[in-house]
C-alpha cells in the first residue's frame, strides 16, 4: 500500500513540476523576446529603418522567441521534447495574441493569427527536439 502511495506522489509532483518548468520557460522566453524588441526598437529608431524591415524582424524575434521556449520547455525532461516543446510554443503564442487582443482593444481571428499559431507549433516543437538533446550531451 506505501508503494501506490509513494507512485501517486511521484507522478502529481513530476506533473507540477513540468507545468512550472512550462510556466518560467514562457516567462524567460518572454523576457529574451522583450529585451530582443527593445533593442529592435532602438535600431529602428536611430537608424530609422524601413517598415518591412521592422516587420521581418518582429517575426524573426517571435519565432526565436517561441524556440527558445520549446529548448527551456524539454531541456530537463527524459522524453517528449516535440510535445513539450510544441506544447509550451502554442501557451506563448496564445499568451501574445491575448495581451495583443487586450492592447489593441478587439479580438479577432485572421489568417495572420492563425500563421502564428502554426509557426509556433512548428518552432515550440524543433525547440523541444533541441532541448531533450541537448541534455543527453
Amino acid at each position: 500500500m506505501a508503494n501506490k502511495a509513494s507512485k501517486r506522489e511521484y507522478v502529481s509532483s513530476g506533473g507540477r513540476e513540468s507545468a512550472v518548468r512550462i510556466l518560467t520557460s514562457i516567462i524567460t522566453a518572454g523576457l529574451i523576446s522583450l529585451a530582443m524588441l527593445a533593442l529592435l526598437t532602438f535600431v529602428s529608431v536611430r537608424f530609422n529603418l524601413p517598415q518591412t524591415a521592422v516587420m521581418t524582424a518582429v517575426n524573426a524575434i517571435y519565432a526565436l522567441g517561441v524556440t527558445i521556449c520549446g529548448i527551456l520547455a524539454a531541456r530537463r525532461a527524459s522524453h517528449g521534447g516535440l510535445l513539450r516543446g510544441a506544447g509550451a510554443g502554442i501557451l506563448y503564442a496564445v499568451l501574445l495574441y491575448l495581451i495583443g487582443c487586450a492592447v489593441s482593444g478587439h479580438i479577432g481571428f485572421s489568417a495572420a493569427a492563425l500563421t502564428g499559431a502554426c509557426a509556433a507549433l512548428i518552432c515550440g516543437g524543433i525547440g523541444g527536439v533541441i532541448g531533450i538533446n541537448m541534455r543527453k550531451r
